[in-house]
């Protein structure tokens, strides 16, 4: 790992502390931002057409491939909470290698199947497994390979940077829907074109982490002795810090839930009230373009401001947005609800990142994200059978709509986290350091404290 530069931007004008936060990032750590891009890129080009795919391609219905869409998040949650005492001994590369060959294999299975048990075990197996496995690992590894000093401005840019892939992942969407029109190229449709490119994608991470990566190193200081997986459970359950975050994540689910619904219900939502050539991919990418944008600043301009009111303020503005498609059917209804839920985005998503590591004890940072991950485990399945049946009640593809209900419904499930935030934020919120605002030096005395002091994803 090369020598990393000391951050000197406290005292300077907003410009050149983003410049010298950027010249504080390390080889390991753009590298990291590369594999990020990649797998994001697959990841969100399979999440546009996902629920498409599996009505166009396999002739689910909207309930069905709603309930299939959650079984499958469910399940990558559900593999997270199990393996996350693996990703802990293992370590982020050996974790990222495992996970990127199961990817690699269930989005390629997925694109060239034709039959349905496949689908399943590559859908309900390899995929979330692989993701299970990999996608946690590159937040951790962030950790190894920043300072505290640089920490939260490298969260914010591995965001952004995650963003990158989801943009592309829109045009790529579009070229292949509105090019084929419908039709075939090489045997294969357009959707399944998007997992087929993904998969080779996921095969580029798989060789670059074999071959280029070094492993980051999550512990900081004396080293730390591991213990027995029931043990290090244990001791996580003891902690009022582990039992605040978990109480937090699950006020929160409903915030994130609606990031679901961008997946499963916006793509099929677009099609149905603006036609099969209506820019799905290039409309899902203006979400990503603002992040690009405005997340690294954000971060370098807010590094005093605690996590938690980020993410608190934020969560309201992303909670509004959802109320603009309940108002109008419009295509410009529907750009003004990415654009809002983005600004919303950008000041608590990227946060939510740094949160989790800052509150995790060392050494147990996987375990502890598993666990925590357990509520969003018990919400996917809901929100995915939800997506689908909201669009069978309010938006088939055939028949009376009520588009607008439909969305109210959504905004109204939305808005109870940030309403739960205020009413519990004194219960929820973590104890405040000496001194004002977010001190990152702060994530490093969190993280040194012992297994025993009485205080996921």
């Amino acid at each position: 790992m090369s020598a990393q530069r000391p951050l000197h931007a406290k005292d300077q004008g907003w410009v050149q502390g983003v410049r010298e936060s950027f010249l504080s990032l390390n080889g390991s750590l753009w590298l990291m931002f590369v594999l990020k891009c990649l797998e994001s890129f697959a990841y969100f080009a399979s999440c546009v057409v996902f629920t498409l795919f599996l009505s166009e391609d396999f002739g689910l219905t909207d309930g069905q491939a709603g309930l299939f869409y959650g079984v499958k998040g469910g399940l990558t949650s559900l593999y997270g909470l199990g393996i996350g005492f693996l990703i802990d001994r293992l370590g982020p590369r050996k974790s990222l290698i495992i996970g990127s060959a199961f990817g690699a294999i269930g989005r390629l299975g997925i694109g060239l199947t034709r039959s349905k048990v496949l689908l399943w075990a590559f859908s309900f197996g390899f995929l979330p497994f692989g993701q299970a496995m990999s996608i946690p690992v590159m937040t951790l590894a962030i950790k190894g390979y920043t300072t505290p000093e640089n920490r939260g401005f490298a969260f914010g840019l591995f965001y952004s940077i995650m963003n990158v892939g989801a943009l592309l992942s829109g045009f790529l969407v579009d070229g292949l829907t509105l090019s084929l029109d419908g039709a075939m190229f090489l045997g294969f449709s357009a959707n399944r074109w998007v997992f087929i490119v993904g998969g080779i994608c996921t095969v580029a991470v798989l060789l670059c982490a074999i071959f280029l990566l070094a492993d980051a190193q999550l512990e900081e200081g004396p080293v730390v002795v591991k213990t027995p997986v029931l043990q290090t459970a244990k001791e996580l359950l003891t902690q009022k810090s582990f039992w605040r975050f978990l109480a937090f994540t699950m006020i929160t689910i409903n915030l994130k839930s609606v990031f679901r619904h961008l997946d499963a219900t916006f793509p099929k939502y677009l099609v149905r009230e603006f036609g099969d050539k209506v820019p799905k991919g290039s409309i899902y990418s203006i979400n990503p373009f603002i992040i690009i944008g405005l997340v690294p600043v954000i971060s370098a301009l807010t590094q005093r401001y605690e996590h938690f009111d980020m993410i608190h303020f934020g969560s309201y503005i992303s909670a509004a947005s959802v109320f603009l498609m309940a108002i109008s059917t419009s295509i410009w209804a529907s750009i003004a609800f990415v654009v809002v839920l983005s600004l919303g985005e950008a000041l608590w998503s990227p946060r939510f990142y740094d949160y989790t590591v800052s509150v995790a004890p060392r050494g147990k940072e996987g375990t502890f994200m598993a666990l925590s991950s357990a509520p969003l485990f018990l919400s996917t399945l809901p929100v995915g059978a939800l997506s689908g049946y909201l669009l069978e009640w309010y938006c088939p593809e055939k028949g009376p709509r009520d588009s607008k209900l439909m969305w109210g419904i959504i905004g109204m499930v939305t808005a109870s986290s940030p309403l739960l935030i205020t009413l519990f934020q004194g219960w929820v919120r973590e104890p405040k350091h000496p001194g004002k605002g977010h001190d990152p030096t702060a994530e490093e005395d969190r993280s040194e404290r012992e297994m025993d002091d009485v205080d996921v994803l």
